[in-house]
């Protein structure tokens, strides 16, 4: 019997992650956010892989991710693309021209800061999911308060039960992902999409 994938160990993984209630929001656990079970190298890196394979990054000049759940695809992305990283944090940190971005996640209101974009920058948006779309859209919106360009949006999970997928749509992007997945408080339903 061959050994699996990072894909198919991931998918296996979202479908047996515990579900768990936040106010009117389910939410699940699993590797890549909660590191349970433990985040795989192989999960990390074979799901990094085949993202960039659906993402436009050839002219990306810096990868974008927010604190604290994007960074470990965002990092293993920037080795594999030799790109540098930015990465939206919950605090300030008291740089010039920071940029401080409100955003509405399921279950909080929180808040992003960035350190400065070059102007005329191309820029990757990375991320671990898209749910409600808040994060991504806070990302964007640091990346035009630069003056510069989203290269692509690229995530391993759409949860298809939420509005944020759409939401992005409706700015004019389409994000690549993964998975398709529906959160119910009885589990997580996935669809490949790769």
């Amino acid at each position: 019997m061959s050994e699996l994938n990072g894909l198919d160990m991931l998918r296996q993984e979202l479908e047996n992650a515990p579900v768990i209630s936040k106010g009117n929001y389910n939410y699940y656990l699993w590797s890549v956010t909660e590191q349970h079970p433990p985040l795989s190298p192989k999960v990390l890196k074979d799901c990094s892989k085949a993202l960039l394979e659906k993402m436009n990054y050839g002219d990306a000049d810096f990868i974008l991710t927010a604190e604290a759940m994007g960074i470990s695809v965002a990092t293993t992305i920037a080795l594999l693309i030799d790109r540098p990283i930015i990465i939206g944090t919950k605090r300030k940190k008291g740089v010039p021209n920071e940029y401080e971005s409100w955003y509405q996640c399921g279950y909080k209101m929180d808040v992003l800061n960035f350190s400065e974009i070059r102007k005329r920058s191309n820029v990757l948006v990375v991320d671990d999911v898209i749910s409600t779309g808040g994060t991504c859209l806070a990302m964007i919106s640091a990346v035009n308060h630069f003056q510069s360009t989203v290269s692509d949006i690229g995530v391993l999970v759409n949860k298809i039960n939420y509005p944020g997928l759409k939401r992005l749509a409706d700015h004019g992007y389409k994000p690549k992902r993964l998975f398709d997945i529906k959160v119910e408080k009885s589990g997580v339903i996935v669809d490949t999409l790769i």
